[in-house]
């Protein structure tokens, strides 16, 4: 501390000292969201699931001039490449693996984790804020369980938040570089996960109508912008146009595939609330084995936090910022609720709204501090009032972050085995260890939804016929059989062998017809 005109301020070196604490501070909490997610990710979740590889083999298809080049990839499922694209470049460095395909995307949530604290920053001028909504998201149970897994949801967050991220801090300081860069950052997000190209259109349109004047003074770069981020999305766009059915989730959920009516707008009311019920966010989750263990995706300590962080005073959480976060909570249930799958919450169509809640949380953190010192310096209370305080703090959020491990990491892999398709590479290591002497193999035992990729995936080249059911041919000589039941094997047919599931129970049963 030096003295200048009788007033106290830092001295440099002091700032430059807090300065790097802080980003020590930053790279160790972005280190941690790298390595929560790494961790054992080649058992958590159990097995591959059809979805972590559909990407890659769409890639490496058009690669190998199997298909022709599309920005959709067609194996039972509809899919978009972006994370793809980095499955590729991973399995090109590490070979095909269950590490290669789920790496590209904890090392995305990693930069998710950091775009959400950037983004907290830019709202509200609070360097605090960007260590805070960092290490919230590190830690947060929706988006830990997302990236642990190689899918398309898991490329969204990173391109979402940082393109907003850019294009405020363009329009702020007045740099069309930054806001085309945004622009091309959100359109790059498009070809992640359908869900994407909607909020990114609907939460960029609302930044930039909450900050109008800023807006009409960089009108000329906005239109350079604009016209890049049409140039990356082109693609997409012509293939949609051809075919608009690519861009919608599916034939059954859609919430008002059967038109608008009274019984279909209740339905979308009941959805969109549904996502905002506290026992969903912070007890169960939305009960789809897929997207996590049956618990809450935010931590039960965030809920008076983000409620603090709601009503934060504007010298902490500005007017347009805050403006901006209402838009946000407003539009988050969308991509759940004009769709329709489980009759619930669907929180990975709605991710949209994980660092949103992680940064009205780390807003309440930075309120609810600066109150504790203003109440302690009022009251005279010595400092280590505000050192109990956060010590109680701390353990109630350690206890949650522990009790959430052991939930995911100790009881979540049994309890996915069956959604993750556990015992589907032993089926067909069974299938590929006995394909000598066999003119086709028929497969009952298998998923039908994800038929395409699997067979992709675990037979490629394979010289058998395949058979995705019972077919008349199956009843002939030279068939190998994976059935899901022994009902289903001819009288005839000789028996091979089982394959298990986690829990020891038969996953398929194998039969032979010579």
């Amino acid at each position: 501390m030096t003295v200048v005109d009788g007033a106290a301020v830092d001295a440099p070196k002091e700032r430059t000292v807090t300065v790097t604490l802080a980003n020590a501070a930053l790279l160790l909490t972005l280190a941690f969201a790298a390595g929560i997610r790494l961790w054992d990710i080649t058992a958590v979740p159990p097995e591959l699931h059809p979805d972590e590889y559909a990407g890659w083999i769409g890639i490496a298809d058009m690669l190998n001039g199997r298909n022709p080049p599309s920005v959709f990839l067609d194996y039972g499922v509809v899919y978009l490449p972006l994370y793809g694209i980095f499955e590729t470049i991973s399995a090109w460095i590490f070979s095909p693996t269950i590490a290669a395909f789920r790496a590209p995307a904890a090392l995305l949530g990693a930069v998710t984790a950091l775009g959400t604290g950037l983004l907290a920053y830019q709202l509200c001028g609070r360097r605090a804020l960007l260590l805070l909504g960092c290490a919230v998201m590190a830690v947060l149970p929706w988006d830990i369980s997302a990236s642990r897994i190689g899918w398309e949801p898991a490329a969204m967050l990173p391109f979402l938040l940082l393109g907003l991220y850019f294009v405020r801090r363009g329009l702020y300081s007045r740099s069309e570089r930054d806001v085309t860069l945004g622009f091309v950052l959100l359109a790059i997000g498009a070809y992640s996960y359908r869900a994407e190209s909607f909020y990114a259109a609907t939460l960029v349109t609302a930044l930039l109508a909450i900050e109008y004047e800023r807006t009409r003074v960089l009108a000329r770069g906005l239109w350079i912008a604009l016209a890049a981020g049409v140039l990356v999305l082109f693609p997409l766009l012509y293939t949609v146009a051809a075919d608009p059915r690519l861009l919608t989730s599916g034939p059954a959920q859609g919430t008002f595939n059967s038109g608008i009516n009274g019984w279909t707008l209740l339905e979308f009311r009941n959805l969109y609330f549904s996502h905002y019920s506290p026992a969903a966010l912070f007890l169960t989750g939305d009960g789809n084995l897929q997207h996590g263990p049956p618990v809450g995706v935010l931590y039960p300590w965030m809920a008076p936090f983000i409620l603090i962080g709601l009503i934060a005073p504007r010298r902490i959480f500005p007017l347009r910022a805050r403006l901006f976060a209402l838009v946000w909570l407003a539009v988050y249930p969308l991509g759940g609720s004009l769709t329709d799958e489980n009759g619930g919450q669907h929180f990975i169509r709605t991710m949209v709204g994980a660092p949103l809640f992680c940064i009205l949380t780390s807003i309440g953190l930075l309120a609810s501090w600066q109150w504790l010192q203003g109440f302690r310096a009022l009251r005279r209370w010595p400092a280590a009032f505000s050192s109990a305080v956060a010590t109680l703090f701390a353990a109630i959020v350690i206890f949650e972050f522990a009790q959430f491990c052991d939930a995911y990491f100790v009881r979540y892999p049994a309890q996915a085995a069956q959604i993750f398709h556990y015992g589907d590479r032993d089926l067909f290591a069974f299938v590929n260890a006995n394909d000598e002497g066999y003119d086709r193999v028929c497969f009952t035992a298998l998923d039908a939804w994800n038929y395409s990729a699997q067979i992709r995936f675990y037979m490629p080249g394979t010289h058998l016929a395949l058979f995705g059911a019972m077919d008349l041919s199956c009843r002939t000589p030279r068939s190998l059989l994976a059935l899901k039941s022994q009902s289903e094997a001819p009288v005839h047919a000789q028996f091979l062998g089982t394959v298990q599931r986690r829990d020891g129970t038969i996953r398929a049963y194998f039969y032979s017809l010579r």
